[in-house]
């Protein structure tokens, strides 16, 4: 059957689980478009596409205009308390835009970045003790710096208190997650290269030292950084 024609109960088998895991991607957008409104539908929906976007040729449909305001973004915001729908979108979204050559700017793509990134600032507090979603957050957020107007974006969210969220998560995960202080190390980087000044890096500064237990200078940055990245492996 055409999915987009499917009713809920078609969808969904009798155990509850939805039938996405033989459909491939548009069909699987399609479904959960219909059904944007059952948590469980979005849900396995977004597993499915997990899986897929591993395939190159996946990254432009998923980060099309088209899809990003009518399904990824707008799921969530409706499920913006679901740690799993969260996790999920940052992961697809995030390894999609690395699969994105933005220099050649394929047409139809989402533009938004500046709105998605300020927004996500907001649901990483809301699951700032969740470790999934604080990964894929910055995991997400390091390929912001690819977008073609990242310093303003990043501009924006430093004036935002993000500095300061950043070494919250630092300090809470540093010794839990090395993949996710390798994200938030190799932002860092980028961030010190592109960015102005300002005091919210002594926080960033203090908080590291603290879990190096020595003096922490941002010429050392890299070494951390390839240290992080062995413990990632």
């Amino acid at each position: 059957p055409i999915l987009f024609s499917m009713d809920i109960e078609e969808l969904v088998t009798v155990n509850g689980r939805t039938k996405f895991e033989d459909m491939n991607l548009l069909e699987c957008l399609e479904g959960m478009i219909k059904h944007i409104r059952h948590n469980g539908v979005i849900l396995d929906g977004l597993r499915r596409v997990s899986k897929l976007c591993s395939q190159t040729a996946t990254h432009s449909v998923i980060l099309s205009d088209k899809w990003m305001k009518s399904l990824f973004v707008p799921s969530m915001e409706l499920y913006r308390e679901d740690r799993r729908v969260q996790a999920l979108s940052f992961c697809i979204i995030g390894t999609a835009m690395r699969g994105i050559k933005w220099e050649y700017e394929p047409e139809g793509l989402y533009q938004q970045w500046s709105h998605l990134a300020a927004g996500s600032l907001k649901l990483l507090d809301l699951h700032k003790e969740i470790a999934s979603v604080q990964a894929y957050g910055y995991y997400f957020l390091c390929a912001v710096t690819m977008v073609p107007n990242n310093k303003d974006i990043f501009k924006n969210l430093i004036e935002n208190d993000f500095l300061n969220q950043l070494a919250t998560s630092l300090d809470r995960f540093w010794a839990k997650d090395a993949w996710h202080i390798l994200n938030c190390l190799l932002l860092l980087k980028y961030l010190r290269s592109e960015t102005s000044p300002n005091p919210s890096w002594d926080n960033i500064t203090s908080t590291i030292q603290n879990h190096t237990q020595q003096d922490f200078s941002w010429n050392n940055l890299d070494p951390l950084i390839v240290e992080f990245g062995r413990k990632s492996q």
